[in-house]
């Protein structure tokens, strides 16, 4: 995942959303706080948009100690979690 959002101003063109550096900054601030990952070495992907394209889903997978699922909500402006497990979480439990 590039861990930037463009919008686009035209049939050609695509801007940073709000503001080059925005996307990825808020993306893991939330992170940060949410989740509370003991790394920060995690894999992101675009999973989606949702099907009325307000949520774009993002998934994240940290190696050998689990994976979430986070939303931005593009009519918000905000990341939301909806669940998942948590990363270090015991799968056994």
């Amino acid at each position: 995942m590039r861990e930037e959002l463009f919008q686009k101003i035209d049939a050609l063109n695509f801007v940073a959303f709000k503001k080059k550096g925005w996307f990825k900054s808020k993306l893991y601030d939330y992170v940060d706080k949410n989740i509370k990952p003991e790394t920060r070495h995690w894999i992101l992907s675009a999973e989606g948009w949702s099907s009325d394209s307000s949520r774009l889903e993002i998934g994240i997978t940290w190696p050998d100690s689990g994976e979430a699922q986070i939303f931005f909500n593009a009519r918000t402006n905000e990341f939301e979690r909806l669940g998942g497990a948590e990363p270090n979480a015991d799968s056994s439990k």
